[in-house]
């Protein structure tokens, strides 16, 4: 009987139980088995249940793929499946019929067969059942009504919880999502005075979706205060494209691809904070996207010299070309502008962020090629090559080196070579080498502020993740000639961090 009747049972859902002491005794006595405490019994039972919760209803035998008509039990399966439709497989299409069976599973089981007999029976259309079935079932109805009255119960208990639970959800949409890290950083030769430092911040996401294919993101940020991250809404434009209505916190690498596995190039930083962006996918190898984005610190503020036209600002477009699985190619151009405070070579020299000191509005053209190419399976390898050229838009006084500098010119030169592999020690770690030249000025009409030698910053890190929220960062770095000037010393720098994600 129990050999037959395991097809049956082994495709239900049931509920997670919570058992007396004298219903362990029951059990056990029932069973026979060897439970000598009601967490073990539990464990057992939800290891089971957690199994069955994958199972979807099957209307035919074929549909299951490790089921053959070879089989002891095919002709009972079959019977089951297509005369009574109240046995079921899992969503890979196998059954698992030598898995072990508990008995409230069985309960389970009998109770769905029961339903879908007394279905048959009111309906009354055919002559599907025979008196020895009919009595047969009684017989087993008897038997475990026990198991039967508790699955009840808990589907009702269930049920009611469910209803509680959504009638005081957040929200039937939002998400919620975020990070928090906390990192260990020591630097050698920067400051003989300088101490070790260990920093820490988090962030949350509230994300939402009114179609299914849109994504409207509110994001918080802080180390200490808390502020706004990133704040945007994505939707669809026909099915290759996407639009972006940014309010602050993005980059141009949020609408276009960087094309690189380690860091992205300084060019798309010169787009970044709030205004909009549009990607679309041409065909299966061509791809545009353009974004303008004003500052954060200035999209919001009408005050002259900001908002979102008169302040800062970067506009970019990029042409990306992926003529296989394995090589893409981007093709990268950006308008930048600054009334004060330009960052034109980001990440490079003071000189390359300022070419024309700090007061002096500045405009800039930059262009750049990103690529990457991935070897099979690994590595994968990046570059890119950027050049800018940079104009003087005003002048901040008649005093000094910039007097008169309206109209003067700069350009800027940078480079970088990446190298990562994936999965070095476990599945989802990665060990990433980079070798960059910093943003450097190579010509300038202020002659004063030309980089005198070239900075090179070379990288090695290791991202290994310990589970599946909890990741370990580390790396370690050199600058060499920091400013691009030979007569300051190389910075070495080692990091170490946890990311846990929430």
């Amino acid at each position: 009987m129990k050999k037959c009747l395991l097809p049956i049972a082994s495709a239900i859902l049931v509920p997670s139980l919570t058992i007396s002491d004298a219903g362990l005794a029951q059990i056990n006595s029932s069973l026979g088995s060897p439970f000598t405490s009601v967490e073990e019994l539990s464990s057992d039972v939800g290891e089971n249940v957690g199994d069955s919760r994958q199972r979807e209803q099957t209307t035919s035998v074929s549909q299951l793929s490790d089921i053959q008509p070879t089989d002891w039990a095919y002709q009972a399966l079959q019977s089951l499946i297509e005369r009574y439709g109240c046995v079921g497989g899992y969503p890979d299409g196998r059954y698992r019929g030598n898995r072990t069976l508990t008995r409230y599973e069985f309960a389970a089981g009998l109770n769905a067969c029961l339903d879908k007999i007394n279905e048959l029976i009111a309906s009354a259309t055919s002559n599907v059942l025979a008196r020895e079935d009919i009595n047969r079932l009684q017989r087993l109805q008897d038997e475990y009504a026990p198991e039967l009255a508790t699955l009840r119960g808990r589907v009702d208990a269930l049920e009611a919880l469910t209803a509680e639970l959504e009638a005081n959800q957040f929200s039937t949409t939002a998400k919620l999502f975020g990070s928090a890290n906390f990192t260990f950083t020591e630097s050698w030769n920067k400051d003989p005075e300088e101490n070790p430092t260990f920093a820490g911040s988090a962030t949350l996401n509230f994300d939402s979706s009114f179609t299914g294919r849109d994504l409207l993101r509110a994001g918080l940020t802080g180390s200490g205060e808390i502020s706004w991250g990133s704040v945007f809404y994505r939707f669809p434009l026909g099915f290759r494209g996407q639009f972006y209505l940014v309010a602050k916190g993005q980059s141009a690498t949020s609408v276009v691809p960087s094309l690189n596995p380690v860091s992205s190039s300084p060019i798309y930083g010169l787009s970044s904070g709030g205004g909009v962006g549009i990607n679309y996918q041409l065909n299966d190898w061509l791809e545009i996207g353009a974004t303008y984005f004003g500052s954060d610190d200035s999209i919001s503020d009408p005050s002259e010299g900001k908002g979102l036209f008169n302040g800062q600002f970067g506009a970019l477009a990029q042409v990306t070309l992926t003529p296989n699985d394995r090589l893409g190619i981007g093709l990268t151009y950006a308008r930048y502008y600054a009334p004060n405070s330009p960052n034109v070579g980001r990440g490079g020299s003071s000189f390359a962020g300022a070419p024309f000191g700090e007061d002096t509005a500045t405009s800039a053209n930059a262009y750049g090629i990103e690529a990457n190419y991935r070897f099979g399976d690994s590595p994968i390898a990046g570059a890119w090559v950027g050049y800018t050229e940079a104009k003087a838009e005003g002048s901040p006084g008649s005093q000094g080196i910039f007097a008169g500098t309206r109209g003067a010119e700069a350009e800027i030169w940078h480079w970088a070579i990446a190298l990562a592999f994936p999965d070095v020690g476990k599945l989802g770690a990665q060990l990433r080498f980079l070798f960059k030249m910093e943003p450097k000025v190579t010509s300038n009409d202020v002659s004063e502020r030309i980089d005198p030698d070239t900075g090179f910053n070379i990288q090695a890190s290791y991202r290994y993740p310990l589970t599946d929220r909890i990741r370990w960062d580390s790396s370690l770095s050199v600058l060499i000639n920091p400013e691009s000037d030979s007569d300051n010393d190389s910075i070495w720098e080692g990091k170490m961090g946890f990311t846990f994600s929430l």
